[in-house]
């Protein structure tokens, strides 16, 4: 039992919750869109943040939220993604990069980004959490509100 709330369980727990999201958001959107593979990758990013949302929300609204009624809601919502009819979309009419030009700034993009977080990282690490940190008051204090209206 010592296993099932353990630090290793519970990342991996998390994981493959956000493996379930990913995989039902990719299908919806590969399925429905008919545009590049960065496009669709927004697309999903912004879908899981939308189940992220309403996996709290939903819970929270009717009252019963716990870490099971967010699994359930996360599985239920990426389950209707995954099995959501698709809309007949053409693969032909996906539109590809048209020019090497494009493909330089998208990998610019990307590779500032990367660095700036990896950056980012490098120099927060020694830092420790402090007291008054906004994510430290910001969690309880939503699910509280949401518990209680």
């Amino acid at each position: 039992m010592k296993i099932l709330f353990s630090d290793e369980f519970r990342l991996a727990y998390a994981l493959l919750l956000q493996a379930a999201v990913l995989a039902g958001a990719w299908r919806f959107v590969r399925r429905r869109v008919a545009t590049d593979w960065a496009d669709r990758a927004t697309d999903v990013l912004l879908l899981n943040f939308l189940v992220q949302y309403l996996a709290v929300t939903l819970p929270g609204v009717i009252g019963i939220l716990s870490p099971l009624t967010i699994a359930i809601t996360t599985l239920a919502l990426s389950a209707v993604l995954y099995f959501v009819p698709a809309r007949g979309v053409p693969a032909a009419a996906a539109v590809p990069f048209t020019r090497a030009d494009d493909r330089w700034v998208v990998l610019a993009c990307t590779l500032f980004a990367v660095a700036y977080v990896a950056t980012t990282g490098w120099e927060q690490r020694p830092m420790p959490v402090m007291a008054n940190d906004a994510v430290t008051y910001h969690f309880p204090a939503a699910v509280r509100w949401l518990q209680t209206g």
